[in-house]
């Protein structure tokens, strides 16, 4: 064979394997199921949101807004089962650069190992923004994914 073709089947090879490990660390349907689990049996289902990322050579931060009704109560639930230990995640009631920004819940330096599901109700139903923060990696081809999912408490009238 020439060395064209060996480096092209070689590099293609490589990306599959990484493309499937990608794929089983964001196993959708399984990351939310596990999720659910967190919200039974006072909290119903209200949404949910899988961000995906690449690690690179700095740092990255990635927002994702919630709105939520006045007078209900919610649970978030996180699954953070694949990322990196010095991940990190913010919740607060403004979005992140605002110099009045006060986090009402972090996730940072206090992960447990073996740990890969966080929950946190606020005690405010408005509009939160969850910022996570991506740290830095050397291997920059390498991807994962965090979960996350609404409850919101069922109250019968």
């Amino acid at each position: 064979m020439k060395k064209g073709t060996i480096f092209l089947l070689l590099a293609v090879i490589g990306f599959v394997g990484v493309a499937f490990q990608t794929t089983e660390l964001c196993n959708v349907k399984l990351l939310k199921s596990e999720l659910k689990k967190e919200l039974n049996p006072d909290y119903k289902y209200d949404a949910s949101n899988v961000t995906r990322f690449t690690y690179s050579s700095k740092f990255q931060g990635k927002e994702i807004e919630v709105p939520l009704f006045d007078g209900q109560k919610y649970r978030f639930a996180f699954n953070i089962n694949g990322a990196d230990k010095n991940f990190q995640i913010y919740i607060s009631y403004e979005k992140a650069g605002d110099k009045n920004r006060k986090n009402i819940f972090a996730l940072k330096d206090i992960r447990k190992e073996g740990q890969d599901i966080y929950v946190f109700e606020p005690k405010d139903s408005k509009k939160v923004y969850i910022t996570y923060i991506i740290p830095p990696s050397v291997e920059s081809t390498n991807s994962s994914c965090v979960a996350f999912i609404l409850g919101y408490q069922f109250n019968s009238f």
